[in-house]
């Protein structure tokens, strides 16, 4: 027996427990409705009592419930499903499902595994993917994955949320993976759904979509060219991720492996196994829960102790002895399925460790190529090639010849980013130019560049403009231009920092690019 699907989730508002239980009936009855079996008594068995059936033939649900007397207000449910597949006869399903209520929440731990029924040396053709139960109670608005709120509905990441994304997979309390999907840097479009994407991960994972290049240039920045995720592709970040980690550590499928719907429905298998396996390997019932199982068993001994009131009554000792016979065989068949419980952990095990396995989401073999803006021209290498790139090919943009000089003098060790910033400029430049032809407002240009990953100011500070006025002007045919509307990229040291300055032509529509280097002299220089 293989396990191929796990999860614990919790659920925290009273609507939503009540909800939940209401799915996990739903779940069995829908099921069974298909075949026009009613099961509503083994349902009815989740709310108050146990029960042993066998619905159909092959088939067997068992639910049991536990109690104790010192937490009165908690109990455990245990829901046992095992039936044969619906379209491989000789394989089998196996479903595990602890329900644990206690009286702010309710916690659920499942369990999928798949054996084979008879011996047949042939592939097992199955489809993995959620349960339907844990994509229904994933809507509910007070689900917890790992300690976390959690949804699998897709979480589509602006430019400006971008920092805290990447402060959830630095989190070292994170137990469970982020997977990033990009959208291709033309089309602005992603390669996969990542709807279609959550849904086969739900329960045990969390899924973003960068809502466009600029999303995946600012992840660039943030955590680097090699562990970021761009120009459609996908990536799995997986928990105890750092800023130094190995980029192999945290597979990425590059859009090259997305680019026909086979080698996209390929690979989007090899990551959701990828993650179903780490799931299925490292599931263990919660503490809670079993520390509650020992509360139970050692009242249920405890009673079993007590002697008859009435040691003359037969009857009475009969009684006691038939039921302790009953409660041998319950220890008898738990101690059985904790035996194949543990040899399906070592079955897991086996499996991890075989050489092929984890061939199944590999890593790319070469290091991946940074998001350029663009995909044709002269290759960014320098922040002066980045700037006679961005002449070329932004038409609301002019460069003075200062702007080529500074950039030439430029040390800046991330020359990509300088382009970008200077793609957004021209992005903005654009809205600002239709903004003057149309004569209606366009807002605050801050906030546009903003929604692009960048910080911009009009002005520099009125004791930097007093001091140093000479270097926010820039002269050029006999004009004299207020550069002092500026983006700056990083901090520090010059290999570390850019500025960027520009003044607003109204007389073209155009920016007019002056400089692009070395933080200009301020009054913390």
């Amino acid at each position: 027996m293989r396990t191929v699907y796990a999860t614990v989730l919790s659920v925290h508002d009273a609507n939503d427990v009540h909800a939940a239980l209401d799915l996990v009936g739903r779940w069995i009855t829908d099921w069974y409705a298909r075949f026009r079996v009613n099961v509503d008594d083994v349902v009815a068995a989740i709310g108050e009592g146990e029960i042993d059936a066998m619905p159909m033939a092959g088939h067997r649900l068992v639910i049991r419930s536990l109690q104790t007397t010192e937490r009165p207000n908690e109990r455990v449910i245990d829901l046992r499903w095992s039936y044969p597949d619906q379209y491989d006869k000789s394989l089998g399903w196996y479903t595990n499902l602890t329900l644990y209520r206690t009286a702010d929440r309710l916690d659920l731990a499942l369990e999928v595994c798949v054996t084979g029924l008879s011996f047949k040396v042939a592939p097992a053709n199955i489809k993995l993917g959620s349960p339907r139960l844990v994509r229904d109670i994933s809507r509910l608005r007070s689900v917890y994955l790992a300690g976390r709120a959690y949804s699998k509905t897709p979480e589509v990441i602006q430019a400006p949320e971008v920092d805290d994304l990447v402060a959830e997979l630095v989190l070292q309390q994170r137990a469970h993976p982020v997977v990033v999907v990009s959208r291709r840097t033309r089309q602005d479009a992603p390669l996969i759904d990542s709807s279609a994407l959550a849904e086969s991960l739900a329960g045990v994972a969390k899924v973003y979509e960068l809502a466009d290049k600029w999303a995946a240039y600012k992840l660039d920045e943030l955590v680097g060219r090699e562990l970021a995720c761009f120009d459609g592709a996908i990536r799995i970040y997986w928990p105890g991720f750092t800023l130094t980690a190995r980029p192999y550590a945290h597979p990425l499928w590059l859009a090259k492996s997305l680019s026909t719907d086979e080698m996209a429905a390929r690979s989007q298998r090899q990551l959701c196994t990828a993650v179903f396996n780490a799931a299925s390997f490292r599931f263990s019932e919660p503490q809670e829960i079993t520390d509650f199982r020992r509360l139970a068993d050692r009242e249920e001994r405890q009673s079993a102790r007590q002697p008859a009131a009435d040691a003359a009554d037969v009857d009475k000792l009969l009684h006691d002895l038939y039921d302790m016979e009953e409660r041998l065989k319950t220890a008898q068949a738990d101690n059985d399925a904790l035996r194949e419980q543990v040899k399906r952990h070592e079955e897991n095990i086996a499996a991890l460790t075989s050489p092929g396995m984890w061939d199944a989401a590999p890593a790319v073999d070469e290091p991946a190529p940074g998001p350029e803006a663009v995909e044709e021209g002269e290759p960014v290498v320098t922040v002066a090639a980045a700037v006679r790139r961005a002449a070329e090919e932004n038409d609301h943009l002019t460069f003075l010849q200062s702007a080529f000089s500074s950039a030439e003098d430029s040390p800046f060790r991330h020359p990509e980013r300088a382009l970008q910033a200077l793609q957004a400029i021209n992005e903005v430049a654009g809205v600002w130019q239709n903004s003057l032809k149309s004569k209606k407002s366009v807002g605050s240009l801050k906030d546009h560049f903003k929604k692009l990953g960048f910080t911009y100011a009009d002005d520099v500070s009125q004791t930097s403009g007093n001091r140093y006025g000479d270097e926010y002007e820039a002269k050029d045919g006999g004009r004299t231009y207020d550069i002092s509307p500026h983006i700056t990229i990083g901090a520090k040291q010059a290999d570390s920092c850019l500025s960027i300055h520009w003044a607003w032509d109204e007389s073209t529509g155009k920016a007019v690019v002056a400089h692009v280097g070395r933080h200009k002299t301020n009054t913390s220089s």
